[in-house]
């Protein structure tokens, strides 16, 4: 997701029209599991205090006077995901000495703002202190806190003076140091003013689609309703503009293509650099519940997984370049076979990438019956590092082995344990037919395959709030 960053400009800090000009800075400090509580004290400067780690610790700072005005918060924090479960949360308390007056929670929504970042006051006594704890997602630097103290009439009559060419909501001296053309209200051509683009929304007024999701800012405020700053509003795995252009609604995620269990992961590539000699905006990835984005080293890991490629995100090289990298995916689990190019063993293939060698074909055929051949899939070589091998497959089915038996009725196999999935259900969890087993329609079938299944402890059937790990890599 692209935002407006200038942080790193050697700029002398100008309020924007409606914004306070901040003139008091905290001054004191206190602290609980904080590195250098004394950079957080005075006017940003660039160098902040950090928390020690997620969920722990609070600084406190206090001020020269009491005040009842609004806040300003000055922090850093350099890289913005697309996802939202790793932005940080703060909790702001004000104090007035030893009581404490009101509280509110901020979400980081936007990386290293230039201006800082609003922190509302709600209270009618005033407050001398504000102590910030985090509360979960990535770390961030506090740089600076303080508030607008009243002005002279002098100051009042300079900022009158200021110079807006385009009344577009930002002076000429913004604009230049923006970047934004001043006599151009709408620089961009989004529909949104340069002035409510920095002001109101955080969206960045030289991009008409700040969040690359095919929708220009404009049309995500003022037609759809949808997140500017949020390429899926809805969390529903397919972009705001993917949506309206198939149809569907980008504000609710149960108007998706296919209603999907809540761990089917985020399918990105990069957008098409237009140059047929380039291989690298090819590559898919997919994203992790740590937020890595994890490779497919090849079509048949991709395959073992999806069915085609209808769900995959184009994202901008700066939009990726924000997403770490993680370990390559592994074939998936359950129903495949795998064998190296240069061996005959073949494996079934358990979560994680731990691989059961099958020691003969009659327990292959056993399991998977006369066709088991075509489940096999060759790897090559240089992704063999990446499984674990682990026992030889025995008297018992693989973990995560799907089947269907004569009563029709699919079976998810783990530990011994057989659970029933619901047909209606199969696709909601991500279950494709090629993952099961046909015994119902096995021939010849050797039926201590079915007699062992027989055995197992049967546990409770799955409805759609159960997570089977199908989606775990």
């Amino acid at each position: 997701m692209k935002r407006f960053l200038l942080a790193l400009l050697s700029l002398t800090l100008i309020p924007l029209a409606g914004q306070a000009a901040v003139n008091t800075w905290s001054h004191v400090v206190v602290s609980v599991q904080i590195n250098n509580g004394g950079e957080a004290l005075g006017e940003p400067d660039g160098v902040g205090a950090t928390f020690e780690e997620e969920g722990a610790g609070w600084i406190e700072l206090g001020f020269p006077e009491e005040s009842t005005e609004d806040l300003t918060l000055y922090y850093i924090y350099p890289f913005l995901h697309e996802f939202s479960w790793d932005r940080p949360i703060l909790e702001v308390e004000f104090w007035n000495v030893g009581t404490l007056l009101t509280e509110q929670e901020k979400l980081i929504n936007e990386a290293t703002p230039l201006w800082g970042t609003p922190i509302p006051y709600s209270g009618t006594e005033p407050y001398d202190r504000v102590r910030i704890y985090h509360t979960s997602g990535n770390l961030i630097e506090i740089d600076a806190i303080g508030f607008e103290a009243a002005t002279s009439e002098e100051e009042e009559e300079e900022t009158e003076a200021v110079v807006d060419t385009d009344d577009d909501g930002l002076s000429d001296e913004e604009e230049e140091a923006l970047g934004t053309v001043a006599n151009n209200s709408d620089t961009d051509g989004d529909d949104l003013s340069d002035g409510d683009e920095v002001n109101t929304h955080g969206t960045n007024p030289l991009d008409d689609d700040s969040d690359d999701d095919g929708l220009t800012d404009g049309a995500e405020v003022s037609d759809e309703g949808t997140d500017p700053l949020d390429s899926d509003s809805d969390d529903d795995g397919f972009s705001d503009g993917w949506e309206l252009d198939n149809g569907y609604n980008p504000l609710a995620s149960s108007s998706s293509p296919s209603e999907r269990h809540s761990t089917y992961p985020q399918l990105v590539k990069l957008e098409d650099d237009g140059d047929t000699e380039t291989t690298h905006d090819t590559a898919v990835y997919a994203i992790d519940n740590e937020g890595y984005r994890r490779p497919f080293t090849n079509e048949t890991v991709y395959f073992s997984w999806f069915t085609d490629f209808s769900q995959v995100t184009t994202l901008s090289p700066s939009s990726m370049a924000t997403v770490p990298l993680g370990a390559p995916m592994p074939m998936h689990q359950g129903t495949w076979l795998v064998k190296i190019q240069s061996a005959n063993d073949v494996y079934a293939v358990e979560e994680g990438g731990v691989l059961r060698r099958i020691p003969d074909e009659a327990t292959a055929e056993t399991y998977y019956g006369p066709d088991w051949a075509d489940r096999v899939r060759d790897l090559p070589p240089t992704d063999w590092p990446r499984y674990t091998v682990g026992e030889d497959l025995g008297l018992v089915h693989p973990d995560d082995m799907m089947i269907r038996d004569d009563n029709l009725i699919v079976w998810h196999v783990r530990n011994s344990v057989k659970r029933q999935i619901p047909e209606a259900d199969l696709t909601y969890h991500g279950v494709q037919d090629v993952h099961i087993v046909p015994y119902n329609t096995i021939s010849p079938l050797d039926t201590s395959a079915e007699d062992l299944l027989d055995t197992y402890v049967t546990g409770l059937l799955y409805d759609r709030s159960d997570d089977f790990n199908w989606y775990n890599f």
